[in-house]
C-alpha cells in the first residue's frame, strides 16, 4: 500500500505551461518538460561577464597568499593533531584523530 502511495504522490500528471494552460498529456508533458531544460540550459541564461556572479569570497591579498603556501613543520602537525579530541573530526578515510596519534 506504501509503494502505491508513494508512487501515486511522485508521479506527475500534468504541468502548466507558459500561457497558464494545465497539460496532461504524456507526450506533451514530456515535451514541456524537455523544452524547459533546453530553454534553462541555452546559452541565453549563460552569464557573460565575471561580474553576473556574486563576489562570493574576499580577495586574499599577496602578503596572506604568501602564508599559505609556506612549508608546514612538522611540530606544527603534531600541536594540531593533538588539540583534537580524541574521536572528533574524522577525515574522508574516516578514520578519527586518536588514530592518528598512536
Amino acid at each position: 500500500m506504501s509503494t502505491i502511495i508513494r508512487r501515486r504522490k511522485n508521479k506527475i500528471d500534468r504541468l502548466k505551461n507558459d500561457a497558464g494552460v494545465w497539460v496532461d498529456e504524456a507526450e506533451d508533458i514530456k515535451y514541456l518538460a524537455m523544452n524547459y531544460f533546453i530553454d534553462l540550459f541555452s546559452p541565453a541564461h549563460v552569464p557573460t561577464s565575471r561580474s553576473a556572479t556574486p563576489n562570493l569570497f574576499p580577495c586574499i591579498d599577496p602578503g596572506q597568499l604568501a602564508s599559505l603556501v609556506t612549508t608546514v613543520d612538522l611540530e606544527e602537525i603534531k600541536v594540531s593533531l593533538f588539540s583534537i579530541g580524541g574521536i572528533k573530526a574524522p577525515g574522508r578515510d574516516g578514520f578519527p584523530a586518536c588514530f592518528y596519534r598512536s
